[in-house]
Formats: structure tokens, C-alpha cells, sequence
């Protein structure tokens, strides 16, 4: 397995662990009693879904 390939899977697990982090603990419930605009959420889903891109795209193709 070469060296590129055995490095996804730790991206992968923090980009998880992040996601949980903002959307499935404590934290959700504070920024969301805070008196924020109601697009809030989308924009932190975004920011989210952003940042998966960037880590997708910053992966090489490998020929089987």
C-alpha cells in the first residue's frame, strides 16, 4: 500500500470526528440558543461540506 493511500483514512476519521463534534454535541445546543441568524446552520454545513472538497480534492487518483 503505498504512502498516499495509507494517509486517507486518518483525514477521514477527523473530518468524522469533527462533523459529530458540530452537529451531535453540546456544542450544537449552545450555538443554537444563541441569538444568531437563522442561516446559521447552513453556513456551518457549508463551512462542513467545504472542507470535505478540499480534503477529496487534494487526493491523487490511483490507476487500479
Amino acid at each position: 500500500m503505498s504512502r498516499a493511500a495509507a494517509g486517507n483514512g486518518p483525514v477521514s476519521l477527523l473530518l468524522l470526528a469533527v462533523g459529530l463534534f458540530l452537529f451531535l454535541s453540546p456544542f450544537t445546543h449552545w450555538w443554537n440558543q444563541q441569538n444568531l441568524p437563522w442561516y446559521t446552520p447552513f453556513l456551518i454545513w457549508l463551512g462542513y461540506i467545504i472542507v470535505i472538497g478540499i480534503a477529496v480534492g487534494r487526493r491523487r487518483r490511483h490507476d487500479l
